[in-house]
């Protein structure tokens, strides 16, 4: 009895560091592809924001990044039901990366929309504007896509 007790103890000072450490790591359940929400504010402002847009003649959407604050912009150019969305790639000081898709499918009407994120101090971000194909498929209309706003500071 008092042998399954021990194991026990032992087991669960094991389990606690363990449990630490995930919690500590560097994993980043929030990537992916995720949806902004409506923005009250009017659009990114002016200062440290990066823009992008689709590709072709008329813009079917537009995308910003603000470095202060971290926070994507995205605002929707065609009442096509299309959703437009940001691919972004991040990379950090240390050489990690992470990636993701933010999209707008509240629609042309809705005006600029955003999320925030958090991103590592002194890393560099690549943004791309496309139109969505599919969000659930989380594919992208490459023939939409604009030419990638690279090198941002965050």
């Amino acid at each position: 009895m008092k042998k399954n007790r021990l194991l026990s103890a032992l087991s669960a000072l094991v389990a606690v560091p363990t449990l630490v450490l995930s919690l500590t790591g560097t994993a980043h359940a929030a990537d992916g592809w995720q949806p902004t929400v409506d923005a009250s504010d009017s659009g990114p402002g002016q200062t440290g924001v990066y823009c992008a847009e689709t590709d072709g003649l008329v813009p079917l959407g537009y995308g910003c990044f603000v470095s202060y604050g971290e926070w994507f912009w995205l605002r929707d150019e065609n009442a096509n039901n299309s959703p437009v969305a940001i691919s972004w790639l991040y990379e950090s000081p240390d050489g990690d990366y992470r990636s993701g898709v933010i999209y707008n499918s509240l629609g042309k009407a809705r005006g600029w929309t955003n999320l925030n994120k958090s991103f590592e101090e002194n890393g560099r971000l690549t943004i791309t504007v496309c139109e969505v194909t599919s969000i659930a498929n989380e594919t992208l209309s490459s023939g939409t896509c604009g030419v990638p706003h690279t090198d941002i500071p965050t």
